[in-house]
C-alpha cells in the first residue's frame, strides 16, 4: 500500500502516517526543516523511516517491521540474530566418573 500526501503541520503528518494503523513497515519524511524531520522520525511508528529520500536499503542497517507489518527483523547483524539459535556443547574428556555419570569404557559401549 502506498500513501503519499502533503501536510500543513506535524500533527497532520503523524495522523496521515497512521492512516493504516495495523501496519508499520516504512515511511518517508520530506522536508527542508531537519529538526522537523527528526521530530517526525521519533513520532512515526515504522520499521524504517527515510528522511528526504525513499527506498534505499543498506545491508548493514537493521530493518524491523512494526505492528502487523512485520514480526521479524532483517539486515545488519541485529537482523541476522533472528536466524540463529543458541546451542551449548559440553565435552567431558576423562575416563574418571563424574558424579552419577560414568564415561563409556570402550567403543562397544557406544
Amino acid at each position: 500500500m502506498n500513501f503519499i500526501s502533503t501536510a500543513k503541520n506535524e500533527g497532520a503528518t503523524i495522523l496521515y502516517g497512521g492512516v493504516c494503523p495495523s501496519y508499520g513497515l516504512g515511511t518517508a519524511v520530506i522536508s527542508k526543516d531537519l529538526e522537523r524531520c527528526e521530530h517526525l522520525t521519533k513520532a512515526l511508528q515504522a520499521g524504517i523511516v527515510w528522511v528526504n529520500c525513499s527506498q534505499p536499503c543498506f545491508n548493514q542497517a537493521p530493518w524491523g517491521g512494526n505492528k502487523r507489518g512485520g514480526i521479524g527483523s532483517e539486515l545488519g547483524e541485529w537482523g541476522l540474530d533472528n536466524y540463529l539459535s543458541v546451542k551449548q556443547v559440553t565435552h567431558y574428556i576423562s575416563n574418571e566418573p563424574r558424579g552419577w555419570y560414568h564415561p563409556p569404557q570402550s567403543s562397544k559401549e557406544l
